[in-house]
């Protein structure tokens, strides 16, 4: 629903609760609005540390990102939501590698590799994204990045 719908449709519930003189009801709504968009800011915000980490080619910080997650909240997850988020994590650090490339900072990816090589070695989806930090010829062309 676009902001504007959300709006209105907040309004009217608003003025209906306070015609009918639901005091308590008000409260109550008026705080589970406050939550929704304060998880709309915590989100927003975390995508944010995770792009300029990704930008900034700072492996630590993504790190430690994906760290807590794992901690706090993939470990609870079953089955089919654990492997989709460790596909999102793959992702993420893959395109921390791509954006290495793109901006020539081979010497980050191989600081990746180094810093990351608990998750990377032996994983079948990272056995191609080894050689490219010593790739000669422009990575684009080469399967990964296809």
């Amino acid at each position: 629903m676009p902001d504007e719908l959300s709006t209105l449709a907040d309004e009217l519930v608003r003025g209906y609760l306070t015609y009918r003189g639901l005091a308590t009801t008000l409260n109550a709504y008026e705080q589970e609005l406050k939550t929704e968009k304060q998880g709309k800011i915590y989100v927003e915000r975390v995508v944010e540390e995770i792009t300029q980490s990704i930008e900034k080619h700072d492996i630590d910080s993504l790190k430690k990102i994906w760290s807590n997650f794992n901690e706090r909240t993939f470990n609870q997850l079953s089955g089919e939501e654990s492997r989709i988020a460790t596909q999102h994590e793959n992702d993420a650090f893959k395109l921390y590698i791509v954006k290495c490339i793109q901006k020539n900072e081979k010497q980050k990816c191989v600081e990746f590799f180094t810093k990351m090589a608990s998750m990377t070695v032996g994983n079948p989806t990272w056995s191609e994204w080894f050689a490219i930090p010593y790739m000669a010829s422009d990575p684009k062309d080469r399967e990964p990045f296809k």
